[in-house]
């Protein structure tokens, strides 16, 4: 849908682990042909050193592989480490995807591509996991149609999508389950 929408997709992205799993289930969809192929910029200096610790030290035992290795070879993927790389997706025009940092919007290089971005109806903007309260990709996720990003007013034109699938949160009772899988517990507990 973003492609035929006719713009790149935008993935706010969280840098440790969702920016790796989401990359190799975007280039396993394109690989099958349920996706189209094209450009895929990963444009987090941390999400560019947490992958290559996962693909350092990735490797799972049970397999004997390492599940990140296709991030290594992927000739339609770009680590953009530098800001003015960052800066020269504006350039760009028509399909490719954006992940960037931070995961809710409130930080990072992701606020200067919504600031670019956010007012074009060919956009997508895809939202992968849990949004707080008060946060900017809540906000977009909620449907306004006006947000503020540093001090400034921007409209909402283009297509907000979500999906928590890749949420990587326990709820309350995943929290109680793991504590209690540790009892006895002596002294305090305190979640943050």
């Amino acid at each position: 849908q973003a492609h035929a929408a006719g713009g790149p997709l935008v993935m706010p992205t969280f840098a440790v682990g969702r920016a790796q799993e989401l990359l190799l289930d975007i280039l396993a969809v394109m690989e099958a042909g349920d996706a189209p192929k094209g450009e895929i910029f990963l444009d987090s200096p941390l999400a560019i050193e947490a992958t290559d610790v996962f693909l350092e030290r990735g490797w799972n035992r049970d397999s004997g592989a390492n599940p990140f290795t296709p991030l290594r070879h992927a000739p339609n993927l770009h680590y953009l480490m530098k800001p003015a790389e960052s800066d020269s997706l504006e350039k760009l025009k028509d399909w490719h995807i954006i992940m960037a940092g931070s995961g809710m919007c409130d930080a990072g290089r992701i606020r200067g591509h919504l600031k670019r971005l956010l007012w074009r109806r060919e956009v997508t903007v895809l939202i992968t996991g849990y949004q707080a309260v008060g946060t900017l990709g809540r906000l977009l996720v909620e449907g306004k149609t006006q947000v503020r990003i540093q001090g400034e007013d921007y409209r909402v034109k283009a297509r907000i999508r979500s999906m928590d699938v890749y949420s990587a949160h326990a709820d309350a009772l995943g929290l109680v389950r793991w504590a209690q899988a540790r009892r006895p517990v002596s002294g305090q507990v305190f979640i943050v």
